[in-house]
Order: C-alpha cells, then structure tokens, then sequence
C-alpha cells in the first residue's frame, strides 16, 4: 500500500511541474522545466526514495508531458510547433520536436 501511494505522490509532484506553466511554452522554458524535475528525482535516488529505474521512467513521463506542451493545435485543424513549423497531424509534430530537440 505505501508503495503505491509514493509511487502515485511522486507521478503527481513530476506532472505538478510539468504543468505548473502556462501551456503553450518556448523551448527553452520547457527544458529548464525539464531539468527541474530532473534534480527533485535526482534527489528522491539519491535519499533511496526511488530506484534508478523508477527515475528512468518517471524522467519519460516529464519528457513526454513537456514535449505535448511545445505542439498548439491552430483553429485550422494543423498543429504547429514552437518553432513554427506546421503538421497535419500531432504524431507529425511529435516527431519532429523529437528529431530536432
């Protein structure tokens, strides 16, 4: 029971950052979110709060939260990144924030 209950606490803290911005954010503002919650992770492995393993995926979970923050979708239907690129679809945009980030 405790195991889950610091499991779902520290999914809550990471999307708490993630979100704690307002949604349409530059790049750059993403990444220094990013390493934000890379050093409160950090910190939780080094106390032994979480594995290595655990930091892994709670790290794919920031990451992924922030990269769905850099794509808008337009009142047009496209979806347009932050450097202003536009996609037909949001796997399109995704895939290009994760080539060119």
């Amino acid at each position: 029971m405790f195991d889950e209950v610091r499991k779902h606490l520290i999914r809550n803290v990471v999307e708490s950052l993630v979100y704690s911005v307002r949604t349409n954010i530059p790049f750059s503002q993403a990444y220094n979110r990013y390493n934000v919650i890379s050093d409160f992770l950090a910190s939780l492995n080094r106390k032994g709060i979480i594995d290595n393993s655990e930091y892994e995926s709670y790290m794919e979970l920031a990451k992924e939260k922030l990269q769905k923050l850099m794509i808008i979708q337009r009142s047009d239907g496209l979806y347009v990144c932050e450097c202003g690129e536009t996609f037909d679809s949001f796997e399109e945009a995704m895939k290009h924030v994760k080539a060119s980030h």
